[in-house]
């Protein structure tokens, strides 16, 4: 997706239509976790929410990629 990036590229953080493309992405969050609770899979399934940036100062990084596998998240290799 590309909201609310694009938006608050245009427009800027916290104006309307930047805050409409964040509640659009709670509204898409909610029908995705509605829809794995009814087929009774959001027990065994993993939704990570991720930005590039978030429109904020960077003053560190992070080695997401090894937090992850710390956790005990595990790489898979594409085939070919």
């Amino acid at each position: 997706m590309s909201e609310p990036d694009a938006t608050q590229h245009t427009n800027s953080p916290g104006s309307p239509s930047a805050l409409q493309a964040l509640a659009g992405n709670d509204r898409n969050l909610a029908v995705l976790l509605e829809a794995l609770e009814e087929k009774g899979a959001r027990q065994n399934t993993d939704v990570l929410v991720v930005s590039d940036h978030g429109f904020s100062t960077v003053e560190q990084t992070v080695d997401v990629a090894a937090l992850l596998q710390a956790g005990g998240i595990q790489r898979v290799e594409k085939a070919g």
